[in-house]
Formats: C-alpha cells, sequence, structure tokens
C-alpha cells in the first residue's frame, strides 16, 4: 500500500495493546485497545495518549475502568510489535510518562520512547507541514482519527466526523480542554483530532 496514495493523517495514528500488571491480583494479559500518535520534539520522541489508558482510572473520579480491578502495566504499539513498560520499576511506583504540569485531570499524556529503527519508521504528527494560526471556535468541523472497537481498515484507522462543542477560550470543569460532539455511542481513546484546514498544501 503506497504511503504517496493514503492520507498523512492516515498514517499517523499508532494502534495500541495494553497490558495489565504481571503481579497483579486481577492479572490480565490484554485490558484492551486504544490509539495514540508521536510527537516529535528536538530531543526525543514522544508517545501521546490518554492518561486513562495508562492509569486504568477514570481521569476524574479515579475509579478503576476495569470490572476486574485490573491495572495496566504495559502497552504494545501494535503496528511494530515494540512493548513498553509505563513503569520504572516491578512495584509499579514510578511512571515513565508525563503528565499535565499543573492539572492532574488533563486526560493526556506523553510517553518518552526510546530511538529505534522500528520506532523511526513510525510517521509523527508534527512532521507534516501544519498550519499554527487556525482559529479554532465553536462548532468548527473536526475528524476524530483513531481505531475504534479495535476496528480498522487494512491497518488503516477510522475517520469519525465531528465538531467542537464548547468555547475554546473557556476551559470546562476548570481543566484545560475542548469538549466535541460526535455521533457515536464507541470511544476513540487516545485519537488525535485535526481540522480539514489544518495542513499546508
Amino acid at each position: 500500500m503506497a504511503d504517496d496514495i493514503i492520507n498523512y493523517f492516515s498514517q499517523v495514528p499508532i494502534h495500541l495493546q495494553v497490558h495489565g500488571r504481571e503481579f497483579d491480583d486481577a492479572y490480565i494479559p490484554k485490558l484492551g485497545t486504544a490509539t495514540g500518535f508521536i510527537f516529535s520534539s528536538e530531543q526525543a520522541k514522544f508517545l501521546i495518549t490518554n492518561r486513562h489508558v495508562v492509569t486504568g482510572r477514570h481521569e476524574e473520579t479515579e475509579k478503576n475502568l476495569n470490572k476486574e480491578g485490573a491495572h495496566p502495566g504495559k502497552i504494545t504499539l501494535i503496528e511494530t510489535g515494540t512493548m513498553i513498560s509505563l513503569y520504572k520499576d516491578s512495584e509499579y511506583k514510578n511512571a515513565i510518562w508525563y503528565e499535565h504540569p499543573t492539572c492532574e485531570k488533563v486526560d493526556v499524556v506523553a510517553i518518552p520512547l526510546s530511538d529505534s529503527n522500528e520506532i523511526n519508521q513510525l510517521k509523527c504528527i508534527n512532521d507534516h507541514s501544519l498550519i499554527t494560526d487556525i482559529k479554532i471556535d465553536v462548532g468548527m468541523e473536526v475528524f476524530v482519527i483513531g481505531y475504534p472497537l479495535a476496528i480498522d481498515v487494512k491497518g488503516t484507522p477510522l475517520w469519525k466526523r465531528a465538531s467542537i462543542a464548547s468555547e475554546p477560550s473557556i476551559d470546562v470543569d476548570d481543566v484545560p480542554k475542548i469538549l466535541i460532539d460526535t455521533a457515536t455511542s464507541h470511544i476513540q481513546a487516545g485519537s488525535a483530532t485535526r481540522s480539514k484546514f489544518s495542513l499546508k498544501t
């Protein structure tokens, strides 16, 4: 499948398999799936996904999201088979990810990635020429790009149409986030959201 005939943003999402902690009383090898994407900085590359994907807890209530009480311990990047331990220690106390520096309820984390051939083959969301001065406005059409219910089309993600549903300049529940509205009952945890006007031509 040639990259030049596939939309760049269809090549960005990373399909994630979430694994339970091996020594949990409620150990579950495969807790579920999610989506992420890679952001490249001058220092390193980071896997961006939702905080609840790696903690296994609701971002506001901290309630365990797994009915058996299991917790995430590792994730696998399905595209490359790369498995990443989410903690630096076997006691699962020292997490490897970075969270929002001032608001713990922001449901986003950045996971540092090692410099490897497999990782370097993956496309970063900011490798493409992007328009950075778009005026984000309520009602604007956007697309959520990911793998709901682990569904893909020959390895490519689904694009779900949505619209910005809250005023971008106003925090939601004192959290710096924007709400979107889309006709779906299925979550796309960790998916990137893009405007159709965000690419330079």
